[in-house]
């Protein structure tokens, strides 16, 4: 980026000269040319008294005045040139080119016999008023001119070198100023013009050799043309001097702080290497209230925000690099500092994004540093970004957004680091899986979230297994035989328990849920042998009721004694440390396990133990009258049933379990239609009370029940044609 300058310092302006003579009428080229009448010469007279004191109202700078006295002498004499041309030039210093044109114009129609210098005044007219093509034709004509006055031409060509100029036609200017120089070797101001204008045509060599020249013949250009040293500055960086360059474009700023001279001088620190001292220079460019008194445009702005950034970012000083950048596309938003427009470009803001984006992650300043990693992929593809988003993610405890981020890693062609990955996968698997409880009833856990939670949760973890750090491969296994068993694969579950258990042998969660998966496949020994290993100190509420259950379930299933542990805060282990309730409900549960295995016996003897604990129970009583099926006949059997069934009018369980087990008794008389009358009256039961029911019987074994009752009544109807 290299400013040039907007315009040539030169002194254009070309002043007429007054008439040597101030009273004699023929000292006046138009009188001379055109005698008066005799009865005229009192009016030439006044004309030539106000054409004089015109002039001395010019000299004095009143050129108001001099406006006055001029056309009162041409309303005296409106055939007298040189008051037009006089004319023309105070209009001009007033600022009126348009009317100027017109009197010079009449000036130079009246000139006949030497109209140079008039012609160079309307040609100085035409370029103030902006007419620049009738300025460089009526220029010309002064060059064209058989013998003209020798000072003429020089300064023909200067305001015709300007002129071209002043259009960016600089090989036109060079050659009308060599011109020039070639007339007026000893004009400083020749040379200098020269100078600028090989300047443009980035001959530098040659345009040095101008300005060395011009400063050999006027010194006092080398110490007060700013713009001598910014040329001189902008040719030493081309020729490779930096540091020369740095020195002439300082003097230029100190003689005149310009926009454009300071962010010349900025560039030149930066190609010095220094980019402190061009940051310096551009915070007082920059800042409103500092620096220059013109304020630099938004562009020039951006640009050199952008050159310092991409300078600092060669320098992996990335952190400053970012606020330049983002400075640069705030000055100018249709910049190229945005993503896409420049490749090369567009990588050095994303690394610098990218490497401040790693300085915050470092500080815990997370919600930032995802900012930047964005801002970083805003502006190129980079795998280290996605990379960062995804660790911070991970460090934020947003699983599936961390998983999402390596997603797009992979498909960007990059590595994830699998360990971390498979980290984020046990996470998410723990958040689906954190409400999953395990119920004293049923003594499994049970899923509180949906089959799809369960079914993700189970996939991540699998995705998981082989690249986990050993620390968390318990956790997982743990985490898979949850989600596993709230799917009902309790055998796969009890896998993946077991594998928690084998790898953290303290891990009593993994040993108590293996325990109940065992339990429930009605490994009984298996279940015992497992929840040995739990420590109960680790159990409280309903873990510790669910450990007792399972305890005792397993003791009396498998012959072997009922042995209780002390739960938190117990003093023995006796059976009084377990509510009777439990005591009741455990017995009861196998002594039906014991009464569908065929062992009647033992089982009403499971049964009296139930309501030993608990008198009332009225599930224990009905299987106690089921247990003796072989010590009563049927008739006995139903009016036990129907007994119970009177006595327990208000207890929809009790109605519900009699109505199931009369049934099966009628299926087993052969009688259809009384089986197809008490199935009918249970649904129609569950129907109506089945908050009741599921609150005693459990949701699960209900629903089981139910499925079973409605199974049975199709069979009925099938094979006898009843109805209910």
């Amino acid at each position: 980026m290299t400013p040039r300058p907007i315009a040539i310092v030169l002194a254009l302006f070309v002043a007429a000269a007054p008439l040597p003579c101030r009273a004699d009428p023929a000292a006046d080229p138009a009188a001379a040319a055109t005698p008066a009448p005799a009865l005229d010469v009192a009016r030439q007279n006044l004309a030539i008294d106000r054409y004089n004191r015109g002039i001395d109202r010019a000299a004095a700078n009143d050129f108001a005045g001099a406006v006055a006295l001029y056309r009162e002498a041409l309303k005296h004499d409106p055939d007298m040139a040189a008051a037009w041309n006089n004319l023309g030039i105070a209009l001009l210093r007033l600022g009126e080119p348009a009317a100027a044109v017109e009197a010079l114009m009449r000036g130079v129609a009246l000139s006949t016999d030497a109209p140079g210098e008039p012609l160079l005044n309307l040609a100085v007219a035409y370029r103030s008023a902006g007419r620049v093509d009738e300025a460089i034709a009526t220029a010309e004509r002064i060059l064209q001119m058989p013998s003209p006055p020798e000072e003429l031409p020089p300064r023909a060509l200067l305001l015709l070198g300007s002129l071209h100029y002043g259009r960016d036609e600089f090989a036109k200017a060079a050659t009308l100023f060599e011109d020039l120089v070639a007339r007026r070797p000893q004009d400083a101001f020749a040379w200098f013009n020269l100078a600028m204008a090989r300047f443009r045509l980035d001959r530098f060599e040659t345009s040095e050799e101008a300005f060395a020249k011009a400063v050999d013949l006027d010194e006092k250009l080398d110490r007060s043309q700013p713009l001598l040293h910014y040329c001189r500055g902008i040719m030493a960086r081309a020729r490779g001097d930096t540091k020369a360059s740095r020195k002439f474009l300082q003097r230029a700023v100190e003689l005149s702080d310009t926009p454009e001279y300071r962010a010349e001088l900025v560039t030149a620190w930066l190609d010095e290497g220094d980019a402190a001292k061009a940051e310096q220079e551009l915070a007082r460019l920059d800042l409103p209230g500092t620096g220059t008194a013109a304020p630099p445009t938004p562009a020039l702005l951006a640009a050199l925000h952008l050159r310092l950034a991409e300078a600092l970012s060669d320098a992996d000083k990335f952190e400053p690099a970012v606020t330049h950048y983002l400075r640069a596309s705030e000055l100018d938003p249709g910049s190229e500092v945005k993503p896409g427009l420049n490749e090369k470009l567009s990588r050095n803001i994303a690394a610098a994004f990218l490497f401040r984006a790693e300085v915050l992650r470092g500080k815990k300043d997370y919600p930032a540093a995802l900012s930047d990693y964005e801002k970083s992929l805003s502006y190129a593809s980079l795998p280290k970004a996605l990379e960062g988003i995804a660790r911070t993610y991970l460090a934020l405890a947003r699983f599936t957004d961390a998983i999402d981020a390596f997603d797009r890693l992979r498909a960007a062609g990059g590595a994830p680091d699998e360990p971390a990955l498979a980290t984020a996968r046990v996470g998410r698997a723990r958040e689906l899986l954190k409400d999953l409880r395990a119920p004293v009833h049923c003594g499994l856990p049970a899923a509180a979230g949906s089959p799809d939670a369960l079914t993700q949760a189970d996939a991540d973890l699998q995705a998981a297994v082989q690249a986990l750090p050993p620390n968390l491969q318990p956790e997982a296994c743990f985490l898979q035989g949850l989600a596993r068993c709230g799917l009902g694969q309790l055998g796969a579950a009890l896998e993946q328990f077991d594998c928690a258990a084998r790898s953290s042998p303290g891990h009593d969660a993994a040993w108590f849920n293996a325990g109940l998966c065992a339990l429930a496949l009605g490994d009984l020994a298996g279940a015992r042998e497992r929840l040995a290993n739990v420590s109960p100190d680790h159990l409280d509420g309903a873990l510790t009721g669910a450990y007792q259950r399972a305890r005792l379930l397993t003791a009396a299933g498998s012959g072997a004694p009922a042995e209780l542990v002390t739960p938190p805060g117990a003093a023995s282990s006796d059976t009084t440390a377990v509510e009777p309730e439990l005591l009741a409900a455990v017995w009861t549960r196998n002594a039906t396990a014991l009464l569908e295995s065929g062992t009647a016996t033992d089982a009403l003897r499971a049964y009296e133990q139930a309501l030993a604990y608990q008198p009332a129970l009225s599930e224990a009583k009905i299987g106690r009258v089921l247990a003796r099926w072989r010590e009563l006949d049927s008739g006995q059997l139903l009016a036990a049933l129907s007994t119970h069934l009177a006595e327990n009018e208000s207890n929809p369980a009790v109605q519900f379990l009699v109505r199931v087990n009369r049934a099966r008794l009628h299926r087993r008389l052969g009688r259809p239609a009384d089986e197809l009358a008490d199935l009918d009256a249970a649904r129609r039961l569950a129907a109506q009370r089945a908050g009741d029911l599921s609150g005693a019987c459990g949701k699960q074994e209900l629903s089981v029940c139910l499925q079973e009752i409605a199974d049975r009544i199709d069979t009925v109807h099938r094979i006898w044609g009843l109805s209910p």
